[in-house]
């Protein structure tokens, strides 16, 4: 869904398309119509996460997905388009909160960073895949191949377990058990955890297992153990969003034609290179999340960003200037590549793995919702207003505003972010609720 806007805009504008007017406006709101949906849904997946499980709202979730993409691939008009892109993306909002939810709760501390950045992996690889797709083939071909990853993720999730903590919640005792067991296996440190689990759950009262809405609600707010990490996260999913991340996913060929020139070099196959840098420095950043501090990792990303954001902006600024300097060519397309590897190895996996970590257990359905949602509205805003900017502030100033994005992700984590590494669920949230400090 995020790559196939960065092949799909650019053949609107060929002679045999179907939209003989396209233009910036239409080019927005086709990109954003996908992320829309998105907004809202995180909180049906948070419902749904909660009241049927993590393995069976994932395997719903494939519904919309599947139907979108067929709806897409036979297009012969604007509107069909918009429809499957709002399909694809009520997919995408749906699984929002449920994947690193999922993830976090299944796996063992030491391998859970690298399997939450994973998420930020296989997205950059589907990008890839897409626009490879849609670099030789026509985006009806690439559509059909994008009905693919859905309708193999449904056969996977169908045959995979539930989430252990899911069936604690459900009072379901033994069947947590079981698959507690059956995923992590009876080490000492499994069945330490286990024990600990059961150990949280005997010391809630009945009644706070059965709360209301309002009183999770309630609980939220109050509670600095609930409230303080979702303050956190929301600020720094919303900082990631305006950095650009989507932004050049989305508008890959018109960001490299507008730093670089439309005669410099082949737009496909710098956009080719970006993504193949992201999809190697995903793989590094899987590594780097288990090797590394979180708040390390954030503030050499979100440092690098900077970097990289205040360059596109100085050079394209000079660029304008004096356009035909071939030496000036050098430094935009080095900053977007190195931008693409630093944003690779933190901006994107990082926020998915905390949210993994830190959400606790009693609000994750309603916690992971509505940090769903203020990330999914940056993404609106930023895909929707971003042509808007380039147009009418120019690159230099749109890249200034990105920069000033990652300064404050960068200064946010670095103050704030409590450090996660090798810490079991239970030890984060204990932390935040005796007010100590996990950075040491």
């Amino acid at each position: 869904m995020m790559g196939f806007s960065g092949i799909f805009l650019p053949q609107l504008k060929n002679d045999n398309s179907f939209i003989k007017d396209a233009n910036g406006e239409i080019d927005s709101w086709i990109a954003s119509s996908a992320v829309l949906p998105m907004t809202f849904m995180p909180f049906f997946g948070g419902y749904f996460m909660d009241k049927i499980g993590r393995k069976w709202s994932h395997f719903i979730a494939a519904i919309p997905a599947i139907s979108g993409w067929i709806i897409i691939a036979i297009s012969q008009n604007l509107v069909s388009i918009i429809i499957g892109r709002v399909l694809t993306g009520i997919y995408c909002g749906l699984l929002g909160p449920i994947t690193s939810v999922y993830i976090g709760e299944a796996t063992s501390p030491s391998i859970r960073p690298f399997l939450l950045g994973g998420i930020a992996m296989n997205l950059t690889l589907g990008t890839l895949l897409c626009h490879l797709m849609g670099t030789f083939f026509s985006w009806q071909t690439t559509a059909w191949f994008c009905l693919l990853f859905p309708f193999i993720g449904a056969i996977f999730t169908f045959f995979s377990t539930e989430s252990p903590r899911w069936y604690i919640d459900k009072n379901r005792i033994e069947e947590a058990c079981v698959v507690f067991k059956k995923i992590r296996g009876e080490s000492e440190e499994s069945n330490k955890e286990l024990d600990v689990m059961m150990e949280n759950y005997k010391n809630q009262t009945e009644c706070t297992r059965q709360s209301s809405l309002w009183n999770t609600v309630h609980e939220l707010i109050t509670k600095p153990e609930l409230y303080k990490p979702l303050i956190i996260l929301v600020l720094y999913f919303m900082s990631a969003q305006f950095v650009g991340i989507n932004v050049v996913t989305f508008y890959a060929i018109d960001i490299v034609e507008g730093s670089l020139g439309k005669n410099f070099v082949n737009q496909y196959l710098v956009m080719l290179a970006m993504d193949s840098v992201r999809v190697v420095s995903s793989v590094l950043a899987c590594v780097l999340l288990r090797k590394l501090r979180r708040r390390q990792l954030a503030i050499i990303g979100g440092s690098g960003c900077c970097i990289c954001l205040i360059t596109l902006s100085i050079s394209n600024y000079l660029l304008s200037i004096i356009p035909d300097s071939k030496v000036l060519l050098v430094a935009p397309l080095v900053a977007l590549l190195a931008y693409m590897f630093f944003i690779s190895i933190c901006v994107v996996p990082l926020p998915w793995c905390l949210a993994g970590e830190l959400l606790p257990q009693k609000v994750k359905g309603l916690a992971s919702s509505l940090l769903c949602f203020s990330s999914f509205s940056a993404f609106f805003l930023a895909i929707k207003f971003s042509p808007f900017l380039f147009t009418n502030i120019g690159s230099h100033f749109t890249y200034l505003l990105f920069a000033s994005s990652a300064l404050f992700g960068t200064v946010l984590c670095s103050i704030f972010l409590p450090e996660t590494k090798n810490k079991t669920l239970d030890e984060i949230s204990n932390a935040f609720k005796k007010d100590r400090c996990l950075n040491k």
